[in-house]
C-alpha cells in the first residue's frame, strides 16, 4: 500500500516534470506568451509564464508604447525572441501589419523593425561584405563593421551561431534588410560601463585585465571600463618598454589612484604592491658612502647616477672633480658609464641623493692628527719648521 503511494507519488511528479519539460520546449522564437508582470528595473520587465523560466522584456519600447509601467500582477501579452541567461527573452506582442499580410501570421521582422527591439538570427553565410542572417525565415544582411565592436579576424567562424540583432533598415517588403549587432553591444558595454563606475572607489584594490599596451603604459580592462597604468607606477625601477613587463590578456592587481567619470578617466597603480627599494636606501647609502654607480641620465646641470636598483642620485656637473672648468657632463660621462661616487647627502622626504666625485678634503683636524703621528715618530724634530706648522694648526683649530 505504502509503496504504491510512493509509486504514485514519482510518477505525479514525473508526469509534472515531463508536461513542464514540454512546455519549455513549445515556448519557441516567435510564439505569442502570456505572462503576469513580477518585477521590474531600470532595463526591464520580469514576467511569470507559467514554467520554471522567467521571461524578461525590455522596458524601453514598453513603455515607449504604452506610455506607462505595468502594475505588479498585470498581465501581459508579449513574443518570444529567444532565450539567454537561462531567461526567456520577450518583445511586444505583434500584430498584423495589413490586410495583405500572409495567413501564417505577421510580418515579425517588419514589426520588430517598426517597435525598435532585437531579435534573433542564425547566421547562414559570409560573402564579401558580411555575414547572410535569417531571421524569422527572412534574409538579412549584416555588415562586417556591424557584427562586433572590434575587428573580424575569423568571419567563417561565426556561420550557424544564433545571435541578437537590431534591425536597422527594412525596405522593398523584406527584400532588403539590414541588421546590426554593434549596436546592441555597445548599449550592453554601456550599461556596464556604469555599473562598473558604481563599483570603484579610490583607494581600493582591483584585478583587471590587460587589454593593450603602448610606451607610455599599459591599459587595463576593469570590467567594461579601461583604467592607465602608467609607466611610472609600473614599477620602482625604471622602465624603458612596458611590453617587458605586460602582454595583453595578462591579469593584473592594481590600486585605483584616480577616478574622474566626467572626463572618464581612471588612473591606476602598481608599487604599493612591490619592495620600496628606499626601505634599505637609507641604511645602505649614509654620507661619506663610496659607490660604484652607472650613469643613468645626462643633464646639463649634473648626471643622474644609479646607485641601487630604482634609485638615482644627482653628481651636480660643480662636483665632477675635474680640474678644468666643465661646460656639459657629457665632456666627461657618457649613458652607461660606471663611475666612483662618494654620497653627500640624503633627503628620505623629498627622495633625492647628492653625490660627489671630488677627493675627500681633510680638514684642520685630520691634518693635525696626522702631524700628531709623525712629530711622535721623531721626537728630535720638535723644533724644526714642522713643529713651528703643527703649532700653527693648533692655533686654527682653537
Amino acid at each position: 500500500m505504502i509503496d504504491n503511494n510512493k509509486g504514485t507519488d514519482m510518477n505525479d511528479f514525473s508526469a509534472m516534470f515531463e508536461g513542464s519539460f514540454k512546455e519549455e520546449k513549445s515556448i519557441e522564437t516567435g510564439s505569442p506568451v502570456k505572462g503576469r508582470v513580477v518585477a521590474w528595473d531600470n532595463d526591464s520587465i520580469f514576467l511569470d509564464i507559467g514554467t520554471r523560466m522567467e521571461a524578461v522584456l525590455d522596458r524601453g519600447p514598453f513603455q515607449n508604447s504604452m506610455g506607462r509601467l505595468p502594475k505588479e500582477g498585470e498581465e501581459i501579452q508579449a513574443m518570444v525572441i529567444g532565450r539567454k541567461h537561462g531567461m526567456v527573452q520577450c518583445a511586444m506582442e505583434l500584430t498584423r501589419l495589413d490586410k495583405q499580410q500572409d495567413s501564417d501570421g505577421p510580418d515579425l521582422v517588419a514589426e520588430a523593425y517598426r517597435q525598435g527591439f532585437p531579435v534573433e538570427g542564425r547566421i547562414t553565410g559570409v560573402n564579401k561584405g558580411g555575414f547572410d542572417v535569417d531571421i524569422f525565415g527572412k534574409r538579412a544582411f549584416c555588415p562586417f563593421s556591424q557584427m562586433e565592436l572590434q575587428r573580424i579576424d575569423n568571419a567563417e567562424g561565426y556561420i550557424d551561431k544564433t545571435l541578437s540583432f537590431q534591425i536597422s533598415e527594412y525596405a522593398e517588403s523584406g527584400r532588403n534588410i539590414i541588421v546590426s549587432r554593434r549596436d546592441l553591444l555597445k548599449a550592453d558595454a554601456d550599461k556596464q560601463r556604469i555599473k562598473a563606475w558604481d563599483k570603484l572607489t579610490e583607494g581600493t584594490v582591483v584585478k583587471g585585465t590587460v587589454s593593450s599596451v603602448k610606451p607610455y603604459g599599459a591599459f587595463i580592462d576593469l570590467g567594461g571600463i579601461q583604467g592607465l597604468l602608467h609607466v611610472s607606477e609600473m614599477s620602482f625601477d625604471k622602465v624603458n618598454d612596458p611590453a617587458e613587463l605586460f602582454k595583453e590578456g595578462d591579469e593584473v592587481e592594481v590600486e585605483i589612484m584616480e577616478l574622474d567619470q566626467t572626463a572618464e578617466r581612471i588612473r591606476l597603480g602598481r608599487k604599493r604592491f612591490l619592495t620600496d627599494p628606499w626601505d634599505a636606501a637609507a641604511e645602505a647609502l649614509a654620507p661619506g658612502t663610496e659607490i660604484i654607480g652607472k650613469v643613468s641620465r645626462i643633464k646639463p646641470f649634473g648626471a643622474f647616477i644609479e646607485v641601487m636598483p630604482g634609485i638615482d642620485g644627482l653628481l651636480h656637473i660643480s662636483r665632477l672633480g675635474g680640474e678644468r672648468r666643465i661646460g656639459h657632463p657629457k665632456e666627461l660621462l657618457s649613458i652607461g658609464q660606471e663611475v666612483r661616487v662618494r654620497v653627500l647627502e640624503v633627503d628620505e622626504e623629498k627622495r633625492t641623493i647628492s653625490l660627489t666625485m671630488e677627493p675627500v678634503e681633510e680638514d684642520v683636524g685630520a691634518q693635525l692628527e696626522r702631524l700628531r703621528q709623525e712629530q711622535e715618530k721623531s721626537q728630535a724634530d720638535r723644533q724644526t719648521p714642522m713643529g713651528a706648522l703643527f703649532q700653527g694648526l693648533e692655533d686654527n683649530k682653537e
